[in-house]
């Protein structure tokens, strides 16, 4: 099954730090790539077989921020 891309909106990050937190995170989920993160915002693809996106938002959610799932647009 190919990869699937994810589009997160993230309220509360604020800076590059919060960038650096979520990107490092995202990419510890077995079968997450991360694309981009920017505040406010993280896109990428994961593995089916390995993960879903609710993972992701509660990845996100342990480190302090609220998640959600956004239309995957570039």
């Amino acid at each position: 099954m190919p990869d699937s891309p994810f589009s997160l909106r993230i309220d509360g990050m604020h800076c590059g730090g919060c960038v650096r937190r979520v990107q490092q995170a995202l990419a510890d989920v077995p079968g997450v790539t991360v694309d981009k993160v920017e505040v406010g915002r993280a896109l990428g693809t994961f593995d089916p077989a390995d993960t879903d996106v609710e993972e992701l938002v509660k990845t996100i959610g342990r480190l302090g921020f609220s998640a959600q799932a956004a239309p995957s647009a570039g």
